[in-house]
C-alpha cells in the first residue's frame, strides 16, 4: 500500500485533530488508499483535510480538493 500523506487544509484553531486523526485511524485500519473530512458549521468551512492517494500505487496522485468522493453526512 502506498505511504499514507495528508494534508490539512483549513481547521480553526486545531478544533478538529481528533477527528481528523480518527478518520486517519480507521483509513489504516481497514486499509482504504484514501479519505477526506471537510466539515460546514453556520455557513463556513471550519474543517477541511485530505488523506492518502487515488490507488495504491506510490505514483497514483495525491488526495485534495479536485478528488471526487462518496458523501456522507453526520449530524
Amino acid at each position: 500500500m502506498a505511504e499514507f500523506i495528508a494534508a490539512e487544509i483549513s481547521n480553526s484553531m486545531g478544533e478538529f485533530n481528533e477527528l481528523n486523526s480518527y478518520v486517519l485511524d480507521i483509513q489504516k485500519q481497514i486499509k482504504c488508499t484514501a479519505a477526506a473530512v471537510f466539515v460546514i458549521q453556520d455557513d463556513r468551512l471550519v474543517n477541511e483535510w485530505y488523506s492518502g492517494r487515488h490507488s495504491e500505487s506510490a505514483s497514483s496522485r495525491a488526495v485534495d480538493a479536485r478528488t471526487q468522493f462518496n458523501v456522507a453526512s453526520v449530524r
